[in-house]
């Protein structure tokens, strides 16, 4: 991924593992070398988020290949307007704000490109509201694929990220209620799915 993004390695580095320089710091550190053009502080910030945009792209976009695209431009638009973001602040909250839109963009590219988009085979999400088993990712995964997309988002940034009302609000561009709106229902519509399952298993 970074090398998709950002030139090869440079000396300098930060040593995090000393008292001197905490994590927080780093980052700002970096973000604020690579503001003024160190491709290598910006391979840093790359190797540090890489994961977490990947994961959410993933389950925003539910296809692989989507979600590797969508991850690169997240962080050529990361790059493209860093001299907008207040390295006093951590990057996270803003990333998934970029990573969120960039998503919706690609969602809706694809769907331009084909209406059999639900048929297209799609990787096996990770989850962390169930248990590991591949049947419960397998269920999951259905349920995603049947939730909005802005039900999609909620869901994944409040169930699947961690994340508060108020930060998924300001990721997705909306107030912390219609995120908690959302996330109800798509609770509700993953629960409907695991009744009508259960219902099926039953007879």
């Amino acid at each position: 991924m970074e090398r998709m993004v950002a030139a090869k390695r440079a000396n300098w580095t930060p040593d995090v593992r000393d008292g001197t320089v905490n994590a927080e710091s780093a980052e700002a550190d970096w973000v604020r070398l690579a503001r003024s053009g160190d491709r290598a502080a910006f391979a840093q910030l790359v190797r540090k988020h890489e994961s977490t945009v990947l994961r959410v792209a993933r389950r925003l976009l539910m296809d692989a290949h989507d979600a590797q695209d969508a991850a690169q431009d997240v962080f050529v638009r990361l790059y493209d307007h860093l001299d907008r973001f207040d390295e006093r602040r951590p990057l996270t909250p803003w990333l998934y704000r970029i990573t969120v839109n960039v998503c919706r963009t690609h969602a809706r590219k694809r769907a331009r490109r084909t209406a059999a988009e639900s048929d297209a085979a799609r990787e096996t999400v990770q989850h962390r509201i169930v248990s590991g088993a591949t049947e419960a990712a397998d269920w999951l995964e259905r349920g995603l694929s049947r939730l909005s997309q802005r039900e999609r988002t909620a869901l994944v940034l409040r169930d699947l990220e961690g994340l508060t009302a108020r930060e998924a609000g300001k990721a997705m561009r909306c107030a912390p209620v219609t995120v908690r709106t959302l996330a109800a229902r798509a609770r509700l519509k993953l629960k409907q799915l695991h009744d009508a399952e259960q219902r099926g298993l039953d007879e």
